[in-house]
């Protein structure tokens, strides 16, 4: 056990003692540790522990609270019109392009985001997207617009 000088002294039995008057064998000590009430050496890693799991609840307490918005992009298409693509989830796209909205499923594609669903595909990559009737393959078969994001 360190202690300074003055303040510890050892007992008959080769003890230390902490306190004027008090002798503490090793097997004492040891009994305090286990108990959980160690030195204040301990207690800023305590205390900073149950601030951090109490953070932690707090924040996955409101993390359920606050719904998140779906992403939408603006596409400036070659003949002029614009094309509105919102992704609600990682599966979906609502695709809105002249007057009309649909809401696609996220398919298989070897590059790229692919879209697909009542009759269209919507297909990205980087910042361009092509929207295309979609054929009896379940591939686009005629294009209808292709698009850049701005």
């Amino acid at each position: 056990m360190r202690c300074r000088p003055q303040a510890c002294a050892q007992g008959p039995s080769g003890a230390a003692r902490g306190l004027p008057g008090r002798t503490v064998t090793a097997a004492q000590s040891r009994e305090t540790l286990q108990r959980g009430t160690a030195s204040t050496k301990d207690l800023p890693m305590k205390t900073l522990l149950t601030a951090a799991l109490a953070a932690t609840a707090l924040l996955a307490a409101c993390s359920h609270g606050t719904p998140q918005t779906a992403a939408t992009h603006t596409y400036r298409c070659v003949d002029g019109s614009t094309l509105r693509a919102t992704y609600p989830t990682t599966e979906t796209a609502t695709v809105h392009y002249q007057g009309a909205s649909r809401t696609l499923q996220i398919v298989r594609s070897g590059s790229g985001a692919r879209y697909t669903g009542d009759g269209w595909q919507w297909w990205t990559k980087g910042d361009t997207g092509t929207l295309s009737r979609l054929g009896a393959d379940g591939y686009g078969d005629e294009v209808l617009a292709e698009c850049q994001a701005p």
